[in-house]
C-alpha cells in the first residue's frame, strides 16, 4: 500500500515537472529574443548600454519581426560609476530601461542574474609617474637656463604627490610654471594639467624645490663697504644659486671693483653687490679734451658727478663757468660729449 502510494506521488511530480518544462519552453517560443544578464562586468566608458551587461541573441534562430538586435543592444541604462568605483543595478530597473525605448518587454526572454555588479575600468598614474614627468619638464627649463648639467640640479616634492585615478584613453600630462618667474628661484609652484583623449580631467597645483648648484665666486672673508676688492679675497666654490641673479664664474671679472655693501664670509658676489672705481668724482678738478680730425684743445673743468669710464657727466668749464656734457675716458680726464 504504501509503496503504492509512494509511485503514484512520484509519477505526479515528474507530470508537474514535465508541464512546467513545456510551459517554459512555450513561452521561449513565443518570444524572439533572449537576453543573459551577466552577474559581474567591467566597462571603460561613462555610459552603460544593455550590450556591455548581456548577451543579447535571437531564439533559434528565428527571424526577427517585432525587435531589432542593434535596437536592444543600444539601449541606453545608465552612467557609469567614477573609474575604479562600481555600482549594482537590478534586472527590474534594466526592463524598466527597456520599456522606456518603446521596445515589446514581452518579446524579450529574460535569462541570467537578478542583479549585475559592475566596475568602471581605470588607469592609474603613480605619483613616480607624475614625478618624473614634471622632474624632465623642470631639468629642461633649468639647463635652458644656466649653464649647469643635470647632475647639478636637485629636484624635491614640497607635499606628498597623489596618485592619479583616469577613465581609459590616451593620457598626457601637461606641465607649466604658475607664475611669471624662473625656475631656479627656491619653492616652484606649478601647473599639471592630466587630460584624457584631448579632454583635460584633473588639474592640480603642486610646489617643488629646486636647487641649483655651480662653480661660482664667493668672499673668503669679511669684506667692507668701499672695499677694493683683492684676488685674495675671493675663492671658487659649489654653491646652490638659486636667488642670485648676475653671478660670477671667474674672479677676474670681480678684481679691482669697488663693493656697494659690506659682505660677509662665503658669500656669493652678484653684479648688484658691486660698481666700478669712478675715474673721476664729484667737485673734483679734470682735463676737459675738445678734438676732431684736424684739431685738439684741452681745458679745465669741475665734476659735478661721480663717474666711470664711458659715463656720460656733467663738467663746468672753469674758463666759461658754462655746464657742458662730457664723457670719461680716463683718470681724471673727461671728453666734450657730441650727441
Amino acid at each position: 500500500m504504501i509503496k503504492s502510494l509512494i509511485i503514484s506521488l512520484l509519477v505526479f511530480i515528474m507530470m508537474i515537472l514535465l508541464q512546467t518544462d513545456l510551459c517554459s519552453q512555450e513561452a521561449v517560443s513565443n518570444t524572439e529574443v533572449s537576453v543573459t544578464i551577466e552577474p559581474k562586468v567591467m566597462v571603460a566608458d561613462s555610459e552603460i548600454y544593455l550590450r556591455d551587461l548581456a548577451r543579447i541573441e535571437a531564439n533559434n534562430g528565428k527571424s526577427l519581426q517585432d525587435l531589432s538586435i542593434e535596437e536592444i543592444k543600444n539601449v541606453y541604462i545608465c552612467n557609469a560609476a567614477e573609474p575604479s568605483f562600481s555600482k549594482i543595478i537590478h534586472v527590474e530597473y534594466i526592463k524598466s530601461r527597456v520599456r522606456q525605448q518603446g521596445i515589446k518587454i514581452e518579446l524579450i526572454t529574460w535569462k541570467g542574474a537578478d542583479r549585475i555588479f559592475i566596475e568602471t575600468r581605470a588607469i592609474r598614474l603613480s605619483p613616480q609617474d607624475i614625478y618624473s614627468h614634471i622632474h624632465n619638464y623642470l631639468i629642461s627649463q633649468i639647463k635652458e637656463q644656466l649653464s649647469v648639467t643635470e647632475s647639478n640640479i636637485h629636484i624635491k616634492a614640497v607635499n606628498e604627490i597623489q596618485p592619479a585615478i583616469l577613465p581609459l584613453g590616451d593620457v598626457v600630462i601637461k606641465v607649466e610654471s604658475a607664475h611669471l618667474v624662473g625656475l631656479t628661484r627656491g619653492i616652484i609652484p606649478l601647473n599639471v594639467t592630466i587630460t584624457v583623449n584631448d579632454q583635460n580631467y584633473e588639474k592640480r597645483t603642486l610646489l617643488f624645490e629646486v636647487k641649483t648648484f655651480r662653480e661660482v665666486v664667493t668672499s673668503s672673508k669679511n669684506l667692507s663697504r668701499n672695499e677694493i676688492i683683492q684676488e685674495k679675497a675671493l675663492k671658487i666654490s659649489h654653491q646652490d644659486i638659486h636667488g642670485f641673479p648676475n653671478i660670477f664664474s671667474q674672479k677676474e671679472e670681480l678684481i679691482g671693483k669697488r663693493l656697494k655693501r659690506m659682505i660677509s664670509k662665503d658669500t656669493i658676489i652678484n653684479s648688484d653687490m658691486i660698481e666700478d672705481i669712478p675715474l673721476v668724482n664729484k667737485g673734483e678738478l679734470v682735463t676737459i679734451i675738445i678734438e676732431s680730425p684736424s684739431f685738439r684743445i684741452t681745458a679745465q673743468g669741475k665734476s659735478k658727478e661721480d663717474g666711470i669710464h664711458g659715463q656720460t657727466i656733467r663738467v663746468d668749464n672753469t674758463s666759461y663757468m658754462k655746464e657742458i656734457l662730457c664723457q670719461v675716458i680716463g683718470d681724471k680726464i673727461v671728453r666734450v660729449f657730441f650727441p
